[in-house]
């Protein structure tokens, strides 16, 4: 898919330990339902930031897999509002 060959351009070029760069994919493969694939960056990740947990809980609510966004969500270091509206939606959209 055009996800995974961009993917494979960040790794080819060097840029798969960039912070933004990372967030970004966790967040497109979330985004795509390939939940996994965003799980693996995500745990390849040295640093992560709010934005990286966050694509997760979105990720695994998208997928319908509430209790992981939850279990996620418990984890998070720090939590801001769009955390807490995408969990609070997750809910709501999965009748929890």
């Amino acid at each position: 898919t055009m996800g995974e060959q961009t993917h494979s351009h960040v790794v080819r070029f060097g840029f798969q330990n960039d912070v933004y760069v990372e967030n970004s994919l966790v967040h497109m493969y979330a985004n795509c339902g390939l939940i996994a694939a965003a799980g693996r960056i995500f745990g390849q990740m040295p640093f992560r930031d709010v934005v990286s947990w966050t694509s997760m809980v979105a990720g695994y609510c998208k997928c319908g897999m509430v209790e992981d966004a939850r279990e996620m969500f418990d984890e998070m270091p720090h939590r801001n509002l769009v955390t807490w509206s995408i969990m609070i939606n997750g809910y709501a959209k999965n009748n929890c």
